[in-house]
């Protein structure tokens, strides 16, 4: 369709054409093309891998750059060869590593000219440049793309810079099946950024002005990334969140309770998804200074009171209570009511996370030409050290007695650029242990009577988002196959006797909780599933194994294994840790920490029930195998103390009968025969009362020359 053979991606869905009779006479089939977020999922994963990668940890330049062109190499459907050489002397650039080259055929030239034409322009002016054919690939083969055999011809070469100077060089087989267009180009110059920034970090500590105009362009390269990233993911959520919505909303649509629970999960997990995905991008306009307000006549007050009541019920589930007072604001005023909105969800969420006990107070006043909304709590507080940065991008303040751990950090950071969009300032008053209150001042002017219901629908759809999600964090009581925690510790818990597998449910989300206890109990687990390590403590029997997510409010999944593994009862108990962050870094805490397995989400279902059950059946032979050989351990013992009671009998007879050791034998045992009693008995009877009358005398051992008599006299 564009001149040349395209890489494309297409979803198809089917619908039925209903006859006026009712049977079906034909198909419709809607063709959607998905080229966009396929490449951009693809895309977004290489930059996220390129961007953690580390010299502190590679340890050489070198190895950092094999890293990065193991990374690429992993999409090569829009890399299909790439090769990084570095300026290492005065003798021009040596060759580092490549990948996508036929081996067969001659090798790359191991050192590159910097006068090279090909390369000699990128190397001068630091800009990314196209070459065809460069010359100094001429008798090199390529081997072809996973997608096709046409040959590459186009190259893109950039130059890796450490500080001000240019350290090197990195060339980039196009796809002959993509056009080089902006969002490709671009794709590939932001990965080269990627890697031209952790070179830069180990290697040009000297040159710190330089490298922050870098990162600088690096994050403008990465928020514009990000805005791509988001607008896409929006068309995926749609074909999830519609048809999910259109089942659960059919009524002649018969679901079994099963069925209609694992969709609605689904549905509101598509919902809070879609939720951070509109975050994201309010985020990355408020970054980009694209947040632009839209005023409209609104009641400030009704809207205030609105929004917080659909709070109520998971504020006093959570025990704590709820007022609200907007008689100080009683005019129509012109604001942004999505921003107000978002404005107020945050603060709201902020408040029920971090307060365990009390309430939480909203009110809504006028001063002169602005309208003062506050939030308070009677919660954690906020350290005096923290309170110069908590409304900073990303900035995340470790709260062991929160009621969550979720958040990426820019609730605070989008509340304050929110207020900003509508001429406004956010500012906040805590005391440790105390509570918080955070004051939202907006300008407003007198504005013509709201139109009814302006709003209604917006609002609703974004706090029923905001309240699903906190709904997740209060309360979190153990759901369990009929078991009711007591508060008896852990450790000091006895096996219920059952013979039934169970397992102990460490998650603080609600709607993952609930359906891990459904799939475990599927699979005939026993399942005692709580929302804390603080509440897994208090469990009434210790689990054959422990299923614990890692990030947990109060102490971490780490945490609880580590408590495990230094108690006696607990040590051997199997644990496998659950988490939303992947990387060797995570998993090698969890492990270093005690853990058996390390299960990254997204998890297959059935991957993780294999899991629990090798582990389970590997502890069970382990405990088998340590049994056995307490019972060899135990026998040898008791056979060793009857050899020393006998022995000792054995002497005692010797000395007062004056017999030899085979005679003194042969009369304990021909007592142990008359007695019918076992030999140690005899022993024992010998040892505790030296009383050797029952004991008959025994002949000698009959001479080499004298017949052997049957039978001792």
């Amino acid at each position: 369709r564009a001149g040349y053979l395209e890489e494309t991606y297409w979803t198809f869905s089917y619908s039925p054409i209903f006859g006026p009779a009712g049977p079906v006479l034909g198909v419709f089939v809607a063709t959607t093309e998905v080229t966009g977020q396929v490449l951009a999922a693809r895309r977004s994963r290489v930059v996220s891998e390129l961007g953690s990668l580390s010299i502190a940890e590679s340890g050489t330049a070198e190895e950092l750059c094999r890293k990065a062109l193991t990374v690429l190499s992993s999409v090569r459907a829009s890399a299909p060869f790439a090769a990084v050489y570095l300026r290492q002397n005065e003798d021009g650039l040596a060759l580092i590593d490549h990948y996508g080259l036929d081996t067969s055929s001659s090798a790359l030239p191991a050192r590159l000219a910097e006068d090279e034409p090909a390369v000699s322009e990128a190397l001068a002016s630091g800009v990314p440049g196209l070459v065809s054919e460069p010359a100094f690939l001429a008798g090199v083969t390529l081997l072809p793309g996973p997608i096709g055999d046409a040959p590459v011809t186009t190259f893109r070469v950039f130059p890796l810079r450490a500080g001000l100077a240019v350290r090197g060089l990195i060339l980039i087989g196009l796809t002959p099946y993509r056009a080089p267009a902006a969002d490709y180009l671009g794709f590939l110059d932001l990965a080269g950024k990627q890697f031209s920034t952790a070179l830069s970090d180990g290697m040009s500590y000297h040159l710190q002005a330089e490298r922050a105009a870098a990162l600088a362009e690096l994050d403008e390269a990465k928020t514009s990334f990000l805005q791509n990233i988001s607008h896409e993911f929006r068309t995926p959520l749609a074909l999830i969140a519609a048809p999910l919505a259109t089942v659960l909303d059919d009524e002649q649509e018969e679901l079994s309770p099963v069925v209609r629970e694992e969709l609605e999960l689904a549905e509101r997990g598509a919902r809070r998804l879609t939720r951070l995905v509109d975050t994201l991008l309010d985020f990355v306009r408020a970054g980009a200074d694209q947040l632009q307000a839209q005023l409209e006549p609104t009641d400030l007050a009704e809207l205030t009171r609105d929004v917080t009541s659909m709070f109520r019920s998971v504020v006093e589930v959570a025990g704590l209570t709820l007022t609200v007072d907007t008689a100080g604001l009683d005019r129509q005023v012109s604001v942004d009511q999505e921003m107000y909105t978002k404005i107020l969800l945050n603060l709201l969420s902020n408040a029920v996370k971090y307060t365990t006990e009390g309430g939480i107070a909203v009110t809504l006043t006028r001063a002169g030409d602005t309208a003062v909304l506050s939030v308070a709590d009677t919660g954690l507080g906020i350290a005096p050290e923290h309170l110069s940065a908590i409304f900073d991008r990303f900035y995340r303040i470790s709260t062991p007695s929160a009621r969550s751990r979720e958040g990426a950090g820019i609730g605070l950071s989008l509340v304050r650029d929110l207020a900003a969009a509508q001429g406004g300032t956010v500012r906040v008053q805590s005391t440790l242990g105390r509570g918080s209150t955070f004051t939202v001042t907006l300008a407003v002017s007198a504005a013509a009577a709201a139109a009814p219901g302006s709003g209604d629908e917006l609002r609703r759809e974004l706090a029923r988002r905001v309240v699903e999600e906190v709904q997740g964090w209060v309360p979190a009581r153990a759901e369990s196959d009929g078991v009711t925690p007591t508060p008896t510790v852990l450790a000091d818990a006895v096996t219920s006797g059952t013979q039934q597998r169970s397992v102990l449910l460490v998650e603080d989300n609600a709607d993952m909780r609930a359906y891990l206890v459904r799939l475990l109990g599927s699979d005939g687990w026993q399942v005692d599933a709580y929302g804390t390590a603080e509440e897994a403590l208090d469990s009434p029997r210790i689990p054959d194994i422990v299923l614990c997510d890692i990030m947990l409010p109060g102490r971490s999944g780490t945490d609880l294994v580590k408590l495990m593994r230094a108690d006696a009862r607990l040590a051997r108990v199997p644990a496998i840790l659950i988490t939303a962050r992947s990387g060797s870094g995570s998993a090698a805490e969890g492990l270093a920490a005690g853990a058996d397995d390390f299960i990254v989400k997204p998890f297959d279902p059935s991957e993780l029930l294999a899991r629990l059950r090798t582990h389970h059946e590997l502890a069970s032979l382990r405990e088998f195998a340590l049994a056995q050989a307490e019972n060899k351990a135990a026998n040898l013992e008791s056979a060793l103390a009857s050899n020393r009671h006998i022995g000792m009998a054995i002497g005692i007879i010797m000395n007062q009968r004056r017999v030899t050791h085979e005679q003194a034998f042969a009369m304990l045992r021909s007592a142990s025969q008359t007695r019918h009693r076992k030999l140690r008995d005899v022993a024992d009877d010998i040892l505790f009362t030296g009383d050797l009358a029952n004991l008959e005398p025994v002949e000698p051992a009959a001479s080499p020359s004298q017949p052997p008599s049957l039978r001792a006299e």
